[in-house]
Formats: C-alpha cells, sequence, structure tokens
C-alpha cells in the first residue's frame, strides 16, 4: 500500500471518524435538547394546571365564605327573602331556599319550599348537620351538589339554608382559553372518578360529563373503533402498564398527591397532570397533546441538522458555534413561550399570582396584577419591614408577610388581611393562598392575591339589607297592630252605643246622643282609612295631582273654619295672619286645592292636637313673588306652643308609622309622611323646628303658577255648603242605581224621608235599560255607583247621555263611590258626571247636591 494510499486512508478514516463523532455530537444534542424541552413542557403543564387549580380552589372559598357569611335573625322565612335572593344573585346559585324547622319555607324566587321537594337526602333538619350532596342533575340540566347548612339564633337552630351549586359556576370552558390549545381540562371527583365538568372536545366526544376518568383510562387502553364512522381512523390510547398506572393514578389521588402521567392518544404524546382543588375530593387534570407545548420542536432540530452540516464543513469551530446558538435560541424560545403562558393566565384571572424563594428573597410575578388590584406591588410587600410607607398592614398582613421572609410557611393556607391603599385613601380586603412547591431547583412559596373588598361590602350590605328588612317588617307589625287598635276603637264605640240604644228605645235624648257618638266614631274610623289608601298611593306611586284654578283666600277661609272649630271646643286660641295683599289672595293660581287643604289640615289638626287647653296655634301665610316668571311663592307657617317634640324624634317625625308616644292623643303616624309627599309632589319643602314644652314651628313652601286669564276661578263660584236647604224637594223622582241591597235600601230610606220618589237599578245596564224605556222627564236625577257588575258607572253615564233622549245631556248625574281619589273624581267629570260625592255617604251632601242641581 503506498504513501498516498495510506494518506487518503487515514484522511477518510480521520473524515469518517469526524462525521461520526459529529453525527453522534448532533444526536447526544439533540437528545439532551429534547429532553429539556420534555422536562420543561412537564413543569408548563404541572404549574399551569396547579395555577387553574387554585382558581377553582378559590372559588370554592368564596362560595364557602358566603354560605358561612350567611345568618338569619328570624326563623321566619318572609323576613329572609331578602338575604335569599342577594345570596343567589351575588353567588350565581341556580337554588336557593330557607326552610324553618317544620320543614317549609321560601325560595330566593318568592315561592314556596318544601324539603319534601329536595332531590338528595335532607340532613340540615333532620340531624342538624351541614352537608355537600353527591353529584346530582339538576332540573335544568347540568350536573350540581347541593350545600345544606343549619342556621341558628342564640344557640337554638330556626331553619336550614338550601343551595344547589352547579358545576357550572367553575367554567372549565373559559379556564382552558387562557392556554393557547391545552387539549381537555376536567374537573373530576377523587372519590369516584367522575368527570364534573370538562372544557374541550372530550378526545373527540368519547368522554363526556358524568364518566369515570378512572374506567376510561382503562378502557380505552384498546382501539376504539365502535365510537368512530368507517371513514374516520381509529385512536388507540396507550398507557404504560396500563393497569399499574390506572391503579398507581388512583392510590396518588386517594394520598391528595398531584399526580402526572404521559400517554399516547391518536399515535399523538401526551402529557397528563391532576392536581387538588383545595381540601375537598375535587381535583383538576389537563391533558396537553406534547406538540402544543413543544410546538419548537422541529425548529430546533432543524437548526441542529443545519448545524451538523457546518459542523462537518467547519469542524470543530463550526460545531461551537453551533451548539451556542442553538442553546441561546432554546433560551429564548422558552422564555417566550413561559412569558406568552404567563400573560394568556394574567389575562384571564383577576388576581396576583407571585412565585417567592425565601432562600434569596427572589420574587418571581407570574400574573403581575397586584398594583392594579390592591396598589402594591408584591415585591413592595414582602420587602424588608420598614421599606414600604403608609401601607398600615393589619396584623394578620403582619404575620403573613413576616413568615413568608423567615421561610415558616411550610403547607398550604388561606386568609385574609386588610391594608391602606395610598392610591385612592381608602381601607382594602385581600384574600390570600399560599402554596409550597418546587420550581427551577429551589423550594419556593406560590402566593395568589385578590382583592376581596367589594365581597367585604357585599356581606356588609346584605347584613343591612337584613337588618333594614327586618325594621320593616317590624315597623308593619307596629302599624298593623296600631291600625287594630285604631280601627277597634270607634268600631267599639259605634258597636257600643247600639247596644246602648236598644237598652233605651223610649229615651228620645239618649237615642240622640248614641247617633251623635256614632256619627262622630264614624267619621274618625274614615279618616284612618283616608290616610291609609294615602299611604299607599304615595309608597305604590300612583298618586296623582290635579291641576286646577282656585283662589287661595277661599281655600283658607274653609280651613280656618274647620280649625277654629275645633280650636274653640278644646279652648284654644285660633290665629289666622293673613301677611299678604288681598289683591294676591284673591288672585287664581293652578294646583290641587283638595291636597293643599289636606296638608293644612293635618300640621294644624296636629298642633290643636299636642297643644294644651288655653294654648294658641297660628297659621301665617305669606305671598311672594317667584324667581321663575309666571309664579307666585307661597309659604304656609303654622305653629303652636304645645308639648313640642324631643330632638331625636325630629329626625324621624316624616317617617311612616313614626309616633313620639308623649301625649295620650290616637293617630296613625301617616299625617306627617302624607304632608311631606304631598309638598314634594307640588316641587315645594316642608321644614319643622320644636322644643319640649315650648311649642313646634311647621314652615312649607309650595311654588303656585299663576291661572291664565281663560282658565281662572270663577269668583262667583262657592263650594258647595252640603247644608240642605228650605226648598222642597217633595215629588222629584231619583233613580238610584247601586249593587249592594243594603246600600241600596239605606238610600231609598232616607232619600223618601226627605219626600223624594225612589226607583231602584242594580247595575249599570239596568239604568240604561230604565232610562230608555221611561219617558223624558222620568228622572229629575240620577244617583250612579261606580263599580258595579255586568256594567259600571261610567260606561253606563255615557250611554246615557249618547242615548238621543231629550233630556239625555240634561238630567243631572252625580257619582256615589268608594273611589275617592281626586283622579275618580276627575274620571267621573269625563264620563259626564255632574258631580261626584265620596262614600261613606252624608245625606246631607246628598240633598244639598240634588237641590243644587235639579235648581
Amino acid at each position: 500500500m503506498t504513501r498516498s494510499r495510506i494518506n487518503s486512508t487515514l484522511t477518510a478514516a480521520v473524515a469518517a471518524l469526524v462525521i461520526v463523532a459529529s453525527l453522534a455530537a448532533v444526536l447526544y444534542m439533540t437528545s439532551l435538547v429534547n429532553g429539556r424541552l420534555s422536562n420543561n413542557a412537564e413543569r408548563q403543564v404541572v404549574l399551569f394546571t396547579e395555577q387553574v387549580a387554585e382558581t377553582v380552589r378559590t372559588r370554592m372559598y368564596a362560595i364557602q365564605d358566603a354560605l358561612g357569611a350567611f345568618t338569619v335573625q328570624s326563623g321566619d322565612p318572609r323576613t329572609v327573602l331578602p338575604a335569599l335572593e342577594a345570596l343567589k344573585d351575588r353567588m350565581g346559585f341556580s337554588f336557593v331556599a330557607f326552610a324553618a324547622m317544620d320543614g317549609r319555607g321560601i325560595r330566593a324566587a318568592g315561592e314556596p319550599f318544601s324539603t319534601e321537594s329536595l332531590p338528595v337526602e335532607e340532613t340540615a333538619l333532620s340531624r342538624g348537620e351541614e352537608s355537600y350532596s353527591p353529584t346530582y342533575e339538576s332540573s335544568r340540566g347540568e350536573y350540581a351538589r347541593m350545600a345544606q347548612k343549619p342556621l341558628y339564633i342564640d344557640g337554638e337552630q330556626v331553619g336550614a339554608l338550601y343551595v344547589e351549586i352547579p358545576f357550572g359556576l367553575f367554567d372549565i370552558s373559559s379556564m382552558r382559553k387562557s392556554y393557547a390549545d391545552p387539549g381537555t381540562m376536567v374537573l373530576v371527583d377523587a372519590g369516584s372518578g367522575e368527570v364534573l365538568s370538562y372544557g374541550g372536545d372530550g378526545f373527540g366526544g368519547i368522554l363526556r360529563t358524568g364518566d369515570s376518568l378512572f374506567q376510561f383510562l382503562r378502557d380505552n387502553s384498546a382501539p376504539i373503533r365502535e365510537a368512530l364512522d368507517d371513514t374516520t381512523t381509529a385512536s388507540t390510547l396507550n398507557i404504560t402498564r396500563v393497569g399499574d398506572s390506572v391503579q398507581a393514578l388512583e392510590e396518588g389521588i386517594a394520598r391528595r398527591q398531584t399526580c402526572f402521567f404521559a400517554a399516547e392518544i391518536a399515535g399523538e404524546p401526551t402529557y397528563a397532570c391532576l392536581v387538588p382543588a383545595g381540601t375537598g375530593r375535587w381535583y383538576v387534570g389537563t391533558m396537553v397533546a406534547e406538540t402544543e407545548v413543544r410546538s419548537e420542536e422541529s425548529l430546533v432540530n432543524g437548526t441542529l441538522f443545519a448545524g451538523a452540516v457546518v459542523v462537518l464543513i467547519c469542524l470543530a469551530i463550526v460545531t461551537a458555534l453551533g451548539l451556542s446558538a442553538y442553546r441561546r435560541h432554546i433560551d429564548s424560545r422558552n422564555l417566550e413561550a413561559t412569558a406568552q403562558l404567563y400573560q394568556a393566565l394574567s389575562n384571564s384571572v383577576n388576581m396576583a399570582v407571585n412565585l417567592y424563594c425565601p432562600s434569596d428573597g427572589e420574587t418571581t410575578p407570574i400574573v403581575a396584577k397586584a398594583k392594579g388590584i390592591i396598589g402594591y406591588a408584591f415585591a413592595e410587600l414582602v420587602a424588608p419591614k420598614g421599606t414600604l410607607a403608609g401601607v398600615q398592614l393589619s396584623e394578620e398582613g403582619r404575620d403573613l408577610f413576616d413568615r413568608l421572609r423567615r421561610d415558616l410557611i411550610k403547607g398550604d393556607e388561606r386568609g385574609e388581611f386588610s391594608l391602606f391603599s395610598v392610591a385612592d385613601s381608602s381601607r382594602r380586603w385581600v384574600s390570600y393562598s399560599v402554596s409550597p412547591l418546587r420550581f427551577k431547583g429551589k423550594q419556593q412559596l406560590l402566593v395568589v392575591l385578590r382583592d376581596a373588598t367589594a365581597e367585604k361590602s357585599t356581606q356588609q350590605s346584605m347584613r343591612e339589607a337584613m337588618l333594614a328588612a327586618e325594621a320593616a317588617n317590624s315597623a308593619k307589625s307596629v302599624f298593623l297592630s296600631r291600625m287594630s287598635h285604631e280601627i277597634r276603637t270607634p268600631m267599639n264605640g259605634i258597636l257600643g252605643m247600639l247596644q246602648v240604644m236598644r237598652g233605651c228605645v223610649n229615651d228620645p235624648a239618649a237615642i240622640e246622643h248614641g247617633l251623635d257618638q256614632m256619627d262622630a266614631a264614624s267619621n274618625h274610623l274614615l279618616g284612618i282609612i283616608n290616610d291609609v289608601l294615602d299611604i299607599s298611593k304615595i309608597e305604590s306611586g300612583s298618586m296623582t295631582l290635579v291641576s286646577e284654578p282656585f283662589k287661595l283666600s277661599r281655600l283658607l277661609d274653609g280651613v280656618c273654619s274647620i280649625i277654629k272649630g275645633q280650636c274653640d271646643r278644646r279652648n284654644q286660641l285660633f290665629r289666622d295672619r293673613r301677611l299678604f295683599d288681598e289683591a294676591l289672595g284673591d288672585a287664581s293660581y293652578l294646583g290641587d286645592e283638595a291636597r293643599i287643604r289636606q296638608l293644612l289640615l293635618n300640621l294644624l289638626s296636629n298642633s290643636s292636637k299636642y297643644t294644651h287647653p288655653a294654648g294658641i296655634v297660628t297659621l301665617e301665610t305669606r305671598i311672594e313673588l317667584s324667581s321663575t316668571r309666571g309664579y307666585h311663592d307661597v309659604t304656609f307657617i303654622i305653629s303652636d306652643n304645645g308639648i313640642g317634640m324631643e330632638p331625636e324624634f325630629l329626625d324621624r317625625v316624616f317617617e311612616p308609622f313614626a309616633m313620639e308616644g308623649r301625649s295620650h292623643e290616637q293617630g296613625t303616624g301617616l299625617g306627617m309622611p302624607i304632608v311631606r309627599n304631598i309638598a314634594s309632589m307640588m316641587g315645594g319643602s316642608v321644614e319643622v323646628r320644636s322644643q319640649v314644652d315650648a311649642g313646634t314651628v311647621f314652615t312649607v313652601k309650595l311654588p303656585l303658577k299663576d291661572a291664565p286669564r281663560r282658565c281662572r276661578a270663577d269668583e262667583d263660584r262657592k263650594a258647595p255648603s252640603f247644608e240642605v236647604t228650605a226648598q222642597p224637594l217633595e215629588g222629584k223622582r231619583v233613580l238610584v242605581v247601586e249593587d249592594n241591597d243594603l246600600n241600596a235600601e239605606i238610600a231609598s230610606t232616607l232619600l223618601g224621608q226627605a219626600g223624594l220618589a225612589v226607583e231602584l237599578a242594580g247595575d249599570g245596564q239596568q239604568a240604561v235599560d230604565l232610562f230608555r224605556e221611561k219617558p223624558a222627564g222620568t228622572y229629575d236625577a240620577i244617583l250612579m255607583d261606580i263599580q258595579m257588575p255586568v256594567m259600571g258607572g261610567y260606561e253606563a253615564t255615557r250611554q246615557i247621555r249618547r242615548s238621543g233622549k231629550d233630556d239625555a245631556e240634561s238630567v243631572p248625574i252625580i257619582a256615589m263611590s268608594a273611589n275617592a281619589f281626586s283622579e275618580d273624581v276627575a274620571k267621573s267629570m269625563d264620563a259626564g258626571m255632574d258631580m261626584h260625592l265620596s262614600k261613606p255617604i252624608d245625606m246631607k251632601k246628598v240633598l244639598s247636591a240634588l237641590t243644587e242641581l235639579m235648581g
């Protein structure tokens, strides 16, 4: 063999050796890099699963906190209803109910509820135990669990709370969207392996809610052809040592461990991780295709092989440079992938997530939202004591960060602390959880912070709402008790005088006295009913005001006449001071004359009622030109030197049913709220000053619009006096339309005693038929009830007016109805009636109205 041949062989051998060594080096580096990629991918899957588990855990704790904070102050289901509604709306529960000890109660929607309708076994009442039921399918077709909690007042059980928790609250589908394409996520019951909820395609529909994850892994370790159509390639799930692996997985879950395993789905490697969600039976699982978390692998391998070619050309130098470039590229890609993962997670959750290493004090933000959520970065809070000024951490917060710095936290912890936020100058509450883990070769702590200020505020609002509801119920109970007393008092007088009169039928004086007493008691009872109706209209927002021309001087004359008589009977002095020009008093204004009269009478009657005999009651009226064109400002000052009011009661004087109780005078506590609401609806105001044993001053200010000339109040018009005149009514024929037999008999008798001929009709249709059948002029007047069967009074009046008879438009029609509000009077006038009298009917008013209308 020649030297050149030897050299060529040696060169070829060296070249081959270099090629083999280069290829071996490339293969070795490829294996090394793939191992690192695999490790990084596994860590990312584990970390992501733990973070999602933390989200589920946090939601579970929020639900437990909401249930734990729920209390009642009464065993009456009606008083608990506002709290049930607030709990359901705030937490998103599909079903919330309360049951008393008899098993009956109310749902949050206001419907009756019985424990017999529960889809699970009842424990809160029967055994006094707080429990969570097994999983079941709710009436809405979704999986849920039932929470049951006994409720106590002063150590005695008064009922139980029942809450249906749908698994939709944990929204696994939205959690998986925070990852680029994480495959399938599941929420699993650790005991049975049941899939409670999942996100993703469930391996093409093979895995569904309600299936056992453990059985799924065992059953699908062979080809699954029956689940696919003929045109689809069969999928195969292969797990190394299937029996041992599934058994090991079950054992690890039973020990509450984080479990990780690799499987191959449809010929594609897959990573799977299951992490416990809290201290209960739930696990969060993630199954991600390896290609999704190692998408850079093909690029990396291509770079390696390109580097191998370069290495073959440039030998060791190019190889070294290629490996160096490769390492830098891998690190950059890993950092970028990690950053993308953290950013996706940060965008999907409203909490701050950080890794903290106590050994070196290094902080790694995962979801860097602490600054925006609670006003401080996590690194600022965990810094050495004294570094951050103005935080004002609560004792719990100081203890938490001290133990973080000293590495004293060795297990999962959760709790709350408060701090002072300089950004908005307010006290904020923070919910935290801490979990130890090993990451990047160091023992670290995963710290999750969440702003809990809104939840604290909601809990406080719920407590306040519950107290307010109980106070309202108590006020209503007091009102009903007071109304019972107020109504029974005049009723007792009426019934008592009836018994007295039956015993002295031959004593005209005693009968006359009894009738007077019954009349007074009836008027008192009517006043109570009117007040209750007024306050009911005010609270429902259905009270309306009319705008008609009236003269203020005429209104004051009527009010002063009534109050003077009341003061005279009490031996009091009434003073009427009108501090305005006579022309202003005689001018016409637009407004609701009846409501202004009611306002003044309420205030003046109270002044007289709470003033001693020989006291003074004063009404002072001022009229001034308003700054608003076309208006005058009218001021009424009602003052007295009576018993006055305590300062504490002044704050409540305008509240419904408020009574101070310092006087023996009876009342409903509704007069002042009515006064305030009338003034408010007219754009005015009411102010009060009072001093005990010195008197009270009410100042009412009302803006009254000047009436246009075309609708000025008729100067010659006088308010009906309702006194029976001497003009005889003998021979006049009246048609009385009344569906109540007793009322018809009373009206017929009293009208007959006045010399009137009376004909009766039982409803509006009968009245229309009689009017049409009889000759014109048969009836001199018609007294018409409003609410009747077949046909009401309004429609009957309209048909009579449209009947075409000679007297159809001229015959007087008077409404006699229990509908007594101003809007009811307006309806009567619109229907074509001539006058509206409210029941109970005062016969003097009826006869006076008939005399006036029949001329």
